[in-house]
Order: C-alpha cells, then sequence, then structure tokens
C-alpha cells in the first residue's frame, strides 16, 4: 500500500501536462490579493502624503499672516485641510500658537483653536514627551512658533488586513513677516477682542 502510493506521487511528480484552466482558477485568487493588496497600501502611503502636504501648506500660509486669525479663517483654514487631504471620512484641525520661556524652558499656549472634534490643547499636554520632544528647543525667550496638527482617518477600500489608520500632522514653525499671530474671536474686532 505504502509503495503504491509513493509511485503515484512519483508520477504526479513527473508528469508535465497541464491544464491552464486550472492552475488559473489556483493562481488567480492569490494574484488578485496580492493586486489588491498593492492596491491599498499604494493608497494608504498616498493618503498619508497628503495629510502632510496639507498641513505644511496651512502652517506656511499661516506662517506669513499678517492679519488676525478670526473664526471665518479657521473654518476656511479646516475646510482647506479636509479638501487637500481629499478624504472620506470627517478631519480634524488645531491650530495653535505656542510661546517659548526661557526661564523656565518650556512652552506655553497663547492661543488654541480646533475644528472638527480635535481634541483641546493644554498646557499640561505641551510638557509631555510626545509634544516637548517634538518641538525645536533654543528659541528665544517669549519667541512665538504657529503649531499646525490635523488627524485623518484612512479606511482602506478593500479588506486585505489593513485596519483602519489614523495619520497625524505635526507640523511647528515660527511666524515669517511678524513676531506674533493674533486670533480675534469678532470677525472685525479690533485689538480689544484679539488674544495675541
Amino acid at each position: 500500500m505504502l509503495g503504491q502510493i509513493r509511485s503515484a506521487i512519483a508520477r504526479f511528480r513527473a508528469d508535465e501536462q497541464a491544464s491552464l484552466s486550472v492552475e488559473a482558477v489556483v493562481v488567480f485568487p492569490l494574484l488578485a490579493w496580492v493586486y489588491l493588496g498593492m492596491f491599498v497600501y499604494f493608497d494608504s502611503f498616498r493618503s498619508q502624503s497628503l495629510t502632510d502636504k496639507a498641513g505644511f501648506a496651512i502652517a506656511d500660509m499661516v506662517s506669513r499672516e499678517m492679519h488676525y486669525i478670526t473664526p471665518n479663517y479657521l473654518e476656511t483654514l479646516y475646510q482647506l485641510h479636509g479638501m487637500m487631504t481629499n478624504d472620506r471620512n470627517p478631519t480634524q484641525f488645531r491650530l495653535s500658537i505656542l510661546r517659548w520661556d526661557a526661564d523656565n524652558n518650556k512652552y506655553v499656549m497663547v492661543w488654541s483653536e480646533r475644528k472638527g472634534g480635535a481634541p483641546e490643547l493644554s498646557n499640561d499636554e505641551l510638557t509631555t514627551p510626545g509634544y516637548r520632544n517634538r518641538l525645536p528647543d533654543g528659541l528665544p525667550d517669549n519667541e512665538r512658533l504657529i503649531l499646525v496638527e490635523g488627524w485623518t482617518i484612512y479606511e482602506p477600500p478593500f479588506q486585505v488586513g489593513l485596519p483602519a489608520v489614523r495619520f497625524d500632522t505635526f507640523i511647528p514653525v515660527r511666524p515669517r513677516f511678524t513676531d506674533q499671530i493674533c486670533w480675534n474671536p469678532v470677525e472685525e474686532g479690533g485689538p480689544e477682542s484679539a488674544t495675541c
């Protein structure tokens, strides 16, 4: 009996005849899965790249701003962030102005505004390693820093083993043309309603 099994296996291994349709049925699901997997992974990197580019573009815009940031301006930045990321899911966005306190060797929040359900930023959070290690050191005392943060959720269009992923954007930049960027909650308000 064992000899018959061995000879059947040897005949099967030596047989060079094949049927293309059988091989296609065996290989096609694997090829389809590999193709869809490559598409999903490429698409996820594209989504992450768009999120980063949107954050850098907005940070550059704000760094050149010489007027107040108002609620309408912030809403426009949020809409721009959503359009540039081209995401199917709502994005989250937060714009903060930080001040370097050289005496205490830490950042202090001047103002922070958020859109899309982004979490609030606190001074305590700025001292955590997650923030402190990502912000630059050695700024002059009272120097301002713009911090643009964005969050997007990437959900793969096909299930190939990649779960939904959250992409975070964290972009600190210094103002270019002025020493401070001011928040004014009143659209046509003057300096008395602004936070600088």
